[in-house]
């Protein structure tokens, strides 16, 4: 799938151009999570990603250069960094932009094959705003992911890191190494991937994890399995033992980030 690096000249000339393709992918992000209602805090959207999880959606970048681009940005004012994760344990970031960079994806738009209208002259004639035609592409055709090649063409997936909804793998694991055990990563994103749960599904796993994790048996260490075979053998459907202790408040036990 060929894939387009995209960002605005404007926000490239003031930033540099790997901060305005950032930016550009945050400014995708949070638009799309406003049309879908979801991650509103303090009075703007956000969206919410871990370095390894960007790692892994921009291969155009390493963590560490994504690290620097987020530091750069803050420190300017285009980027603003929010932590309003409910369960401690989460270690995901949130991220929106400034609102100047809002203001100039506002001012200008991006409309759907819009080209670059001719003016008059002063004397009659016609003239081009700019050199050839321009068509500019909607805001909800850009790939979100920034294309592979330039130095890092060579740099192979992150096999630790699931390709579908690893915001939410990232928060389950965590959950998983915490509570019960940490052993192969890899296979638990593989088995993630080939089930590909919808976040009715993630629920239903965060609530029977949470009873399992507190049942007699995982208490004492028994039969606890790895995270690649809870999810492909379907382990949220056990039913747990009795626990040791009583359920915690509801709103004590009911978020751990991943559901």
């Amino acid at each position: 799938m060929l894939q387009i690096l995209t960002c605005r000249m404007d926000i490239a000339e003031k930033y540099g151009v790997d901060a305005a393709v950032f930016l550009h992918n945050i400014v995708y992000w949070t638009l799309k999570n406003k049309a879908e209602g979801k991650h509103f805090h303090e009075g703007r959207y956000w969206m919410q990603a871990s370095l390894k999880g960007m790692a892994a959606l921009y291969p155009l970048w390493s963590a560490p250069q994504i690290k620097r681009l987020i530091a750069k940005l803050r420190e300017s004012g285009a980027l603003l960094v929010g932590d309003f994760n409910e369960d401690r344990m989460v270690r995901t970031n949130w991220y929106a932009p400034s609102d100047e960079i809002l203001t100039l994806y506002e001012a200008f738009p991006i409309g759907r094959n819009r080209k670059m209208q001719e003016t008059k002259s002063s004397a009659g004639g016609t003239k081009s705003e700019n050199v050839n035609k321009v068509e500019e592409e909607s805001i909800e055709d850009i790939p979100p992911l920034p294309p592979k090649g330039g130095k890092r063409a060579g740099r192979k997936k992150d096999k630790s890191v699931p390709s579908w909804n690893p915001e939410r793998f990232e928060a389950f694991w965590e959950y998983y190494r915490t509570h019960a055990r940490g052993e192969d990563r890899q296979g638990a994103a593989k088995a993630w991937d080939k089930l590909q749960p919808d976040d009715a599904l993630i629920d239903t796993m965060a609530r029977a994890l949470r009873e399992q994790v507190r049942s007699e048996s995982w208490q004492d260490g028994v039969g606890i399995p790895y995270a690649k075979t809870w999810l492909n053998n379907a382990r949220w459907k056990d039913t747990p033992k009795a626990p040791h202790e009583p359920e915690p408040p509801e709103e004590e036990g009911r978020q751990y980030g991943w559901h």
